[in-house]
């Protein structure tokens, strides 16, 4: 839809205790909806240790979530990173042509979790 545009904010924090840095590469873009968009999350381990990582969506308003359709997310896999290693994490995305008009401003916002010890057991 080219008649308009769509704002989508990009958030991101960690859970407590995991020390890492991890962060939007880009904080917003505009989008006409149906218009498929690619950005990046950087993440970088702190830690002197072996850790695996994973990143828990959600979207506001609560509404707009089922509108908001990831092709590809590294939300959907676990980020095993070694120590000091960082990473660039791709997000594919487009807002559905179906939202509706008076939505014009949406977040994604990701929450990011230590799963070392419940993924290697």
């Amino acid at each position: 839809d080219r008649s308009r545009l769509v704002k989508v904010q990009f958030l991101s924090r960690n859970a407590k205790g995991i020390p890492w840095q991890f962060e939007p590469m880009v904080r917003e873009i505009s989008v006409h909806p149906g218009e498929m968009k690619l950005v990046k999350f950087y993440a970088k381990n702190e830690s002197a240790n072996h850790m695996i990582g994973q990143a828990v969506p959600s979207v506001s308003p609560g509404q707009a979530a089922v509108y908001l359709q990831k092709i590809e997310c590294f939300c959907f896999n676990q980020q095993p990173l070694k120590a000091k290693e960082e990473i660039e994490m791709g997000l594919q995305f487009y807002v559905d042509p179906e939202i509706p008009k008076d939505i014009s401003t949406l977040s994604l916002s990701y929450t990011l979790y230590d799963i070392t010890a419940s993924a290697s057991s």
